[in-house]
């Protein structure tokens, strides 16, 4: 994989053909931060669940600086958004709801995640501002849970403008709690 600093990102829709990338680096992922909490038994499921409950999905590639290697396209980030009938649908959905949005208005931010090879180099923030103008384009209100521990993603959000709207306990399949933000994205 190119990582330099220099290495172009493009943003494209994931492929089938991603999958097995995407697997080996969200196992990076978790080794590093522990994300997703639920752990490697669920990574089948969290990469690929079923397609009525995707909207949209994105892969972020670095495309190489070296001529040689021209036609590579290393996987380095994901992020898919998820209808709210998905279960996905968080508190910061829910807190918005009460203030009178409706649950079709919503999309759910999910399996964001940047290869840790590659981070600090603004990949996220550019998987971030893609899925925040698809939601602009779709007349969608992205929420988002985000947990405590995960300190980089937070600063990431805050800095996109991401409001926090609420905090609760998060609690995994396995039922562990964690301290969890849960937020909107900007409209």
């Amino acid at each position: 994989m190119d990582t330099s600093p220099g290495a172009e990102i493009e943003l494209r829709q994931r492929q089938r053909s991603d999958l097995p990338r995407l697997h080996d680096i969200i196992t990076a992922v978790y080794e590093q931060t522990g994300y997703p909490v639920d752990g490697p038994s669920c990574f089948e499921d969290f990469l690929d669940p079923p397609s009525d409950q995707v909207l949209y999905t994105i892969t972020a590639v670095l495309k190489p600086t070296d001529p040689e290697t021209e036609n590579e396209q290393p996987v380095a980030g994901h992020a898919m958004i998820m209808s709210p009938s998905s279960g996905a649908l968080n508190l910061a959905s829910k807190v918005h709801l009460q203030r009178g949005g409706t649950v079709e208005n919503h999309a759910v931010l999910s399996r964001f995640f940047v290869n840790p090879a590659v981070q600090a180099r603004g990949i996220g923030s550019k998987m971030l501002e893609e899925v925040t103008a698809w939601g602009r384009r779709e007349r969608k209100r992205l929420v988002l849970i985000v947990l405590e521990k995960d300190e980089g993603a937070i600063r990431l959000y805050d800095r996109a403008g991401w409001v926090r709207v609420g905090e609760y306990v998060f609690t995994s399949k396995w039922g562990t709690g964690y301290n969890a933000i849960a937020y909107l994205g900007p409209q």
